[in-house]
């Protein structure tokens, strides 16, 4: 295999898992920049996206109603745990709310390994994306790689889009950039919190759904997508969704390359990215708040 078809299928590979990577670090920026929490058990909504999606998909035998259902019912149980427990907290100091989050994850993560257990699973691709490989220049990419790429890329754009253009995001952002004046104003941000909370939380679960294919499923896999996601969110800049974006497909690209040229750095070369850009630029590339 030459050079070129390594380059090619390295930086088609770290897109793809790029994009997983922006799915979970967009939920976790946007509740980080209107709410003003950093939310530990966010990595737990990517593993029960996962989970539901296996059950679901036991139960239905559709790919794609797995996914969705997934999606739905973990935005709920979000949202839920935003109204239960997090809502109380938004005064308080904020260890307080690193504690009750850290605290929630390690209980959706021990009821996932009480109901599921702790083997490692495998969801398979459907059928419609198990097809010979796409030829790509020198390369060839796998359908459901080339798949992931154009589905969570439309997704984030309309994510992205219902942020920039709609009445409802321009709230958003109005929240983001100046909650206190926004409050002031009439807008009722509470309601935008339930709203950010229940769409971060079904997001993460749509990443931790197609992630199995890829990754496998296990009761940690929400840990290992949050560790990433927090490095993605400091490289980008706390609370910036642009930044959020750019920063997850090069952590994923570097992620890729450098486990196709230097397996044994792949882990610890997005933290050596995040320390470079903490010392060039400490707050992150695109730095701010700003959506």
């Amino acid at each position: 295999m030459s050079l070129a078809s390594n380059l090619l299928e390295g930086v088609i590979y770290g897109t793809s898992l790029g994009m997983l990577y922006v799915l979970v670090a967009m939920g976790l920026t946007l509740i980080f920049g209107l709410m003003d929490v950093v939310n530990f058990a966010h990595g737990a909504f990517v593993t029960l996206g996962a989970y539901f999606g296996i059950t679901f998909l036991d139960m239905t035998g559709n790919f794609w109603v797995s996914m969705v259902l997934a999606g739905v019912v973990v935005a709920a149980i979000g949202l839920a745990i935003e109204r239960t427990f997090i809502k109380r907290l938004y005064e308080e100091n904020p260890i307080y709310q690193l504690l009750l989050t850290f605290g929630l994850a390690l209980l959706l993560e021990g009821a996932v390994i009480i109901v599921y257990g702790q083997d490692n699973q495998l969801i398979s691709p459907p059928s419609i994306l198990q097809g010979a490989p796409v030829a790509i220049g020198p390369a060839t990419i796998p359908q459901y790689r080339v798949f992931l790429i154009v589905f969570t890329g439309v997704l984030v754009a309309a994510v992205w889009l219902a942020i920039q253009r709609t009445k409802l995001g321009l709230i958003v952002k109005a929240g983001i950039e100046d909650r206190e004046r926004a409050e002031m104003l009439g807008i009722r941000l509470s309601y935008i919190n339930m709203l950010i909370m229940a769409v971060g939380a079904g997001l993460a679960a749509i990443s931790g759904f197609l992630s199995g294919p890829l990754l496998g499923v296990n009761p940690h896999l929400g840990t290992g997508l949050l560790i990433v996601s927090f490095v993605i969110v400091v490289i980008g800049g706390l609370g910036n969704i642009k930044g959020t974006i750019v920063a997850g497909l090069l952590v994923g690209i570097l992620s890729s390359l450098t486990s196709f040229f230097y397996p044994t750095l792949a882990g610890p070369s997005i933290f050596v990215a995040m320390v470079v850009v903490l010392l060039v630029k400490p707050q992150g590339l695109f730095g701010g708040v700003e959506a």
